[in-house]
C-alpha cells in the first residue's frame, strides 16, 4: 500500500447517522470520525471520534431509524445537543492539515454545513468522495453503494452496519483499498491530486483554505 501522506495531509474518515423527518433535512443523531494512520493496509487510527447526538424535538427519533440504525429515541435522550457535539468535534479534528473522507460525501458535508457556526474548522474542511473515487478506479460496477462496494473489493460488511462507528471503520478500509488502486492506475499521488478527481469543496471554504493545497 502506498503511503496516505506524501504531502503531509491526514485522512478523517467521517460517518453521520441521522433522523428522517419529513419535509426537512435529516439531523444529526450520531457522530464518528477517524483519523488515519499514514502507512500500511488496515484501516488503523491515530484519533477517534465517536458520540451520539441528541435531535431536535421536530425532527425525533423514529420507529424507521430504530428499525435500520438501531439507535432509539433512549438512547438519544440523554445526549449533548449538536451544538455540543460539533464545537467538540472541531476541537479534536488533528491540527496538521487534513482532508475529510466520507461515502457519499455530499450527505455529511451538507450535516456539517448545517451546523457551521459551531464547527468553523470543520466545516471549511474539503472532502474526498469515496463515491466518486471508486467511479475512477472500478468503472462500469453497476451500484457504487457502500455494500456493493464492500462486496466487489472483498472487505466484510460490519456487524452493526448504519451506526457510524462502523460505518467509519468499513469506509476506512474501503478508502484504501481505492487509494492504492487510484495510484496504481496513475489516477492521483498525493490529496491534492484526489482531490481533482474526487473532492467536494465544502460550502464555507474560508479564503484562506486554498493556501493548504
Amino acid at each position: 500500500m502506498d503511503d496516505l501522506t506524501p504531502d503531509d495531509v491526514r485522512y478523517v474518515v467521517i460517518d453521520f447517522e441521522g433522523t428522517t423527518p419529513p419535509g426537512r433535512p435529516p439531523a444529526p443523531i450520531e457522530v464518528a470520525a477517524l483519523v488515519l494512520n499514514p502507512a500500511g493496509d488496515s484501516a488503523t487510527s491515530e484519533a477517534s471520534f465517536e458520540e451520539l447526538i441528541r435531535p431536535p424535538d421536530d425532527a425525533p427519533v423514529t420507529p424507521f431509524d430504530t428499525m435500520l440504525k438501531g439507535i432509539t429515541s433512549a438512547d438519544v435522550q440523554t445526549a449533548r445537543p449538536p451544538a455540543d457535539v460539533f464545537t467538540a468535534l472541531d476541537i479534536w479534528l488533528p491540527n496538521s492539515r487534513c482532508l475529510l473522507v466520507a461515502h457519499h460525501a455530499s450527505v455529511e458535508a451538507g450535516m456539517i454545513y448545517r451546523h457551521r457556526e459551531h464547527c468553523p474548522a470543520l466545516s471549511t474542511t474539503p472532502f474526498l468522495d469515496t463515491v466518486r473515487m471508486a467511479k475512477a478506479v472500478l468503472p462500469g460496477v453497476g451500484s457504487y453503494n457502500l455494500d456493493q462496494l464492500l462486496l466487489q473489493l472483498r472487505i466484510p460488511r460490519p456487524i452493526n452496519r448504519h451506526r457510524a462507528m462502523p460505518d467509519v471503520r468499513a469506509t476506512a478500509q474501503l478508502f484504501r483499498r481505492l487509494w492504492g488502486l487510484g495510484v496504481s492506475q496513475g489516477h492521483w499521488k498525493t490529496g491534492k491530486d484526489a482531490l481533482k478527481i474526487a473532492g467536494l469543496t465544502p460550502q464555507a471554504s474560508r479564503p484562506q483554505q486554498t493556501s493548504l493545497f
